[in-house]
């Protein structure tokens, strides 16, 4: 059963957000419950204060909120994550990834006309192996370096 009547009576703290200029000459009285015309709302935070258009039902439900206030929470959602140290390790483990990706396929890709036909299994061992060589040479130079910085 749907429910009967006006704005300012069934729902008073949300015809506070309804929008007084932008709305005309309409007011929350004379607003039905039910109506499916869209209408001008305010946010009522006093640091937003954004206009924006939705129905009735949508603002009951909530279905629409302040666009403004709910994209400002979806930041401060993805700047927590982004902060997790989980996540920092998860993105680090992925562009290294990549990175690994990128060195397979490159070297997938050469000319080995200069030695017998691989398979491809063969062909990932070598690239693999040539990875884990670049590492160890890595490791080595920055052991170097932190040795003359002690030093």
């Amino acid at each position: 059963m749907k429910k009967k009547g006006k704005l300012n009576r069934q729902y008073p703290k949300l015809a506070k957000e309804f929008h007084p200029v932008l709305n005309g000459e309409i007011r929350p009285k004379d607003v039905d419950i039910n109506t499916k015309i869209r209408h001008w709302w305010k946010c009522p935070k006093k640091y937003c204060q954004a206009s924006y258009q939705a129905t009735v039902r949508q603002r009951v439900s909530e279905e629409v909120i302040c666009p403004t206030c709910e994209k400002r929470a979806q930041e401060r959602a993805l700047n927590k994550i982004k902060k997790d140290p989980l996540f920092v390790e998860w993105e680090e483990t992925k562009k290294n990834i990549n990175t690994i990706d990128k060195y397979i396929v490159e070297f997938l890709n050469e000319d080995f006309s200069h030695t017998r036909k691989m398979s491809g299994g063969r062909k990932v061992k070598r690239a693999l192996m040539n990875i884990e060589n670049d590492l160890k040479e890595f490791r080595n130079k920055t052991m170097e370096l932190k040795k003359a910085k002690y030093n």
